[in-house]
């Protein structure tokens, strides 16, 4: 058995240390096209930091860092580079894992010696999980599971249902009804197995959505419950889904961990006399658009939002910047409107510094916003919704006490790091009012200050991350003993994920 020993104390240690493996079978840490990517490099970093400044000591973790995946490495050069950098500077090593592959994955866990002693595996989201944890169950059974959510799929998918989908869509103008009722029942929706108001509410084309791409938040509730219950230990990015997890579903707060961004002390920018309120000039907007939220928020935003920015500030412009943009995104550009689409961003830093607001105008989604933490840390303050606002205060608050009754920048009362609205007018004049008042526009760079600090400080985040693992890997068999649900789905007749993989394994074996 690979248990190793840990301190009860906050400075938790391990007395013997394994490797350890983060795992996704469909992608790289690709930190400049996601938030996911972002958060995954800033765990692998932190790691690889620990492992390498405290390898002598009790206080390391784990002796080597890992990272495998089964897709095509990056094809940005950016990005690329980036990966490259994590195995020269860091010292993690990058393995080529293809996903449905029991050889490639069980070859190289069994037959190398860098996985003698696996302490930890760290999946990347529940179809991760659920694609490769039977492995390790079988083969390395003294490795601890632990599944990184990033964010609740079903949640997200859910709201997708209720605001109905536009992200697959070219056209322009239609499918963007969003009130202040429509935006709370969408704050309020939870997720269910069964047909509850949030599926009942959704549109016929949000169904048809759902049906066609085989996603439908029941089944993918029950699969993110059943991977978390086969985990020893989950990483939660946002306190509503801690919350949801533990208050509604169930899942005790033993195998939970918080771990949102990890956001260094703020830039430069907060403090340079080149990046203040004067130097600082239009609207900024951020996004990857391989995810449907951001594709969406880029289409409102141009159907709806902006034009009524652009009627009461004919001189402003947005900068629209997102990896991977599909053609009709592309295709939104407009000189004219100022509505400015520029694909891949490759320096964030100095693109934020120069822009006043960032725009973030998400009708739904879930867990926290990278781009709304991207924006404080480099001194931009953020007009959005409640759904880009979510993490960062309580949902009730966020809806009560911003600006979304129409009482536009009410700002003493809210203590946030912009503006939020429901609907594209109150949204505009959100943008409006904090671009044209320096005064709201200081206050609300204070407050996100003060709320990186509380909410997202890197050390003390890591730090939380690194304590809950040593504790999860030093109470294993404890924690195993006294998990019945997790010992139910372990049972052969529940193995389904197990087979249903074998099966596609099969299938997709040449002939």
């Amino acid at each position: 058995d690979n248990t190793v020993g840990v301190s009860t104390s906050d400075t938790t240690t391990c007395n013997a240390k394994g490797s350890v493996l983060f795992l996704s079978p469909s992608l790289w840490p690709e930190p400049s096209s996601s938030a996911a990517g972002v958060r995954t490099s800033s765990l692998l970093q932190h790691f690889a930091i620990d492992t390498a400044t405290t390898a002598s000591s009790a206080s390391s973790i784990f002796s080597s860092v890992h990272y495998g995946s089964g897709a095509p490495k990056p094809s940005s050069l950016t990005e690329y580079a980036r990966l490259h950098n994590l195995s020269t500077e860091y010292g993690i090593r990058l393995h080529t894992i293809p996903a449905n592959r029991s050889d490639a994955i069980e070859g190289i866990i069994l037959a190398s010696n860098e996985f003698k002693d696996l302490s930890a595996v760290v999946f990347d989201r529940y179809f991760a999980e659920e694609a490769c944890s039977f492995h390790f169950w079988k083969h390395k059974e003294s490795a601890t599971r632990v599944l990184d959510m990033q964010d609740m799929h079903s949640l997200r998918l859910a709201r997708q249902a209720l605001v109905g989908d536009t992200s697959t869509s070219a056209r322009m103008g239609d499918g963007f009804w969003m009130d202040d009722k429509l935006m709370e029942r969408v704050m309020e929706c939870m997720p269910s197995h069964f047909e509850n108001e949030s599926q009942q509410h959704a549109t016929n084309a949000s169904k048809q959505e759902i049906k066609k791409r085989k996603k439908d938040p029941r089944d993918i509730l029950l699969r993110e419950l059943a991977s978390i219950h086969r985990s020893d230990l989950v990483l939660v990015c946002s306190s509503h889904e801690y919350d949801l997890l533990t208050n509604v579903f169930g899942i005790d707060s033993s195998k939970l961990c918080m771990a949102p961004f990890f956001s260094s002390e703020c830039s430069p920018a907060y403090d340079s006399p080149d990046c203040q309120y004067e130097q600082r000039s239009d609207f900024v907007a951020l996004g990857g658009y391989r995810h449907p939220p951001n594709v969406d928020s880029v289409k409102w935003l141009k159907a709806e939002v902006w034009p009524r920015i652009r009627s009461q500030l004919p001189e402003a412009k947005l900068h629209v910047w997102g990896s991977y943009p599909p053609q009709h995104i592309m295709q939104l550009n407009d000189s004219k409107s100022g509505f400015l689409v520029k694909g891949r961003l490759d320096n964030l830093a100095e693109e934020l510094a120069k822009r006043r607001i960032l725009l973030a105008p998400l009708r739904y989604g879930a867990g926290i916003k990278g781009k709304v933490v991207d924006a404080w840390s480099h001194g931009c303050p953020v007009v959005t919704t409640p759904v880009g606002a979510e993490g960062t205060k309580s949902n009730r608050d966020i809806l009560t006490n911003c600006s979304v009754r129409g009482n536009v920048g009410d700002i003493d009362d809210v203590g946030w790091g912009g503006l939020v609205g429901t609907d594209a007018d109150i949204l505009a004049r959100c943008a409006v009012r904090l671009y044209r008042d320096q005064g709201l526009w200081d206050e609300s760079r204070r407050n996100a200050r003060r709320l990186l600090r509380m909410l997202f400080d890197e050390k003390r985040n890591l730090n939380a991350v690194s304590n809950a693992i040593s504790e999860a890997i030093y109470d294993k068999v404890t924690r195993r003993s006294e998990d019945h649900i997790s010992a139910i789905l372990w049972h052969q007749s529940n193995r389904s994920t197990e087979y249903f993989s074998r099966w596609i394994e099969l299938k997709e074996k040449p002939r």
